[in-house]
């Protein structure tokens, strides 16, 4: 999926086993609620065609699902994020993200 043109993300049970997987848009692909309820601990990866690495969205989906390792794929990247501890909350992320992109604005 590193080398395809629009995302592609599954989601793997701890023996390695697809548990769900979708093919989305260039710079997205969504999961429903009900979707989503069915993969709590699981595994997730998807690829990343413009090569960046994680979004804040992609951290958020880490803490809700409780996910045991997030991955994202482009074809010279692979990254790679899990908590020892526990994921960060959602308002702690986004008010991460937010700290990140005024200092964006600053320089």
């Amino acid at each position: 999926m590193r080398h395809e043109q629009i995302e592609h993300g599954a989601f793997f049970d701890a023996k390695g086993a697809i548990i769900l997987a979708k093919q989305g848009l260039q710079s997205s692909v969504g999961f429903t609620l009900v979707e989503l309820q069915r993969v709590n601990g699981t595994l997730f990866s998807h690829n990343h065609p413009s090569g960046h690495s994680f979004s804040a969205g992609d951290i958020v989906l880490g803490s809700e699902c409780k996910l045991v390792e997030l991955r994202a794929v482009s074809p010279d990247w692979r990254h790679f994020m899990r908590f020892k501890n526990g994921w960060p909350s959602r308002p702690a992320i986004l008010w991460e993200q937010n700290a990140l992109n005024r200092k964006r604005k600053r320089t």
